[in-house]
């Protein structure tokens, strides 16, 4: 290994030692709390290096959800490359690995869809095209489409149907994850049973 690559290799570890400890400290202080300070401090590194790779605080937490967000995309691509032509099928395996997912990484699940991170409009750097929240959605939504156009399901707002889906698989695997103490029925029961219910809404 040439030193380029062990310099290139070096900084690609301390970029992921940086947002590892930035999701430990969000899920204890939350996003007002945190600082670039203090998150120095914790890496034992000048605030000066870490702008090196994040060019604020926003940025740092965008990075932050974007790699949470990948866990979830890395699901759906597998799906894709599968091959099953089928969008029916395809669309069951997504919305129980989602659920599956955020039950595998609940502490990332929190950094992406629980913690309030109050972004102003400019800073909200995940709605735009091409984020892993947006390939994670995107999935959902061109999914339910090729249902359409297979009719499978009946043709209505292609958009509307992918949020009220999302908010679904997110209010389970939230609920999960945030009152673990509930008497729940066994896990993939309510999983499988929330995909029936959510399936038959739009079966022709």
């Amino acid at each position: 290994m040439g030193i380029k690559d062990r310099k290139i290799r070096q900084k690609e570890r301390l970029r992921k030692k940086i947002i590892q400890i930035a999701i430990t400290m969000l899920l204890k202080d939350g996003y007002e709390k945190f600082s670039m300070r203090r998150l120095a401090d914790k890496i034992e590194y000048s605030p000066t290096t870490i702008y090196l790779y994040f060019k604020n605080k926003a940025d740092l937490v965008f990075n932050v959800i974007e790699y949470a967000f990948s866990k979830f995309v890395e699901r759906f691509e597998e799906i894709d490359r599968q091959g099953n032509n089928d969008p029916y099928e395809n669309l069951r395996k997504g919305l129980r690995a989602y659920i599956k997912t955020a039950l595998e990484y609940p502490q990332l699940y929190k950094i992406m869809l629980v913690i309030d991170y109050n972004f102003k409009k400019e800073e909200c750097y995940v709605l735009q095209q091409g984020t892993m929240n947006e390939r994670a959605f995107s999935f959902l939504q061109n999914t339910i489409n090729e249902c359409v156009k297979q009719e499978k399901f009946t043709e209505e707002d292609i958009a509307m149907f992918s949020q009220i889906f999302w908010a679904a698989i997110h209010g389970l695997a939230s609920l999960l994850i945030t009152q673990p103490e509930f008497p729940w029925l066994p896990e993939d029961k309510l999983i499988d049973n929330l995909i029936n219910t959510l399936m038959k809404t739009l079966e022709k």
